[in-house]
């Protein structure tokens, strides 16, 4: 399932729409559909907010079978950009004393079983894989 997407936090409504028609097709639980929200809001308003260039649209595909599920984003004509060269947030640290920042990749590289940003001629794909071996996230 795939669609595109308006570069705005106004989309939102919409992709929190396309996410519960993917949730009721696929009959996965509650705490799935709220970790798939939780997950793609994070990743698709870190681009609004924080990628340098992009078009006017963000596409989001979502995949399932029985071993994984599949989050797709891509983002174009947006400048390159790698979490993994990010410090790592230090959740002991006091609130107080913490940088601003990095914490919604933390919260999603918590909830995925693998995260990757691969950069390719201007097009920045998010992929987010969640094992479901172990999951049992049906109704």
């Amino acid at each position: 399932m795939k669609k595109s997407f308006e570069r705005s936090i106004d989309s939102l409504e919409s992709i929190f729409s396309f996410i519960g028609k993917f949730v009721a097709d696929n009959d996965l639980d509650e705490a799935m559909s709220f970790n798939l929200n939780l997950i793609i809001e994070e990743l698709f308003t870190n681009q609004v907010r924080h990628a340098a260039g992009g078009t006017d649209h963000i596409d989001i595909s979502l995949g399932f079978n029985r071993s994984a599920l599949r989050i797709d984003i891509e983002d174009f004509d947006v400048a390159p950009f790698d979490p993994s060269e990010r410090n790592p947030v230090d959740t002991n640290e006091p609130i107080e004393s913490r940088k601003s920042g990095g914490l919604g990749i933390h919260l999603v590289e918590n909830l995925t079983d693998d995260l990757r940003f691969e950069n390719v001629d201007g097009i920045l794909r998010i992929t987010a894989t969640i094992n479901m071996e172990d999951t049992d996230v049906r109704h």
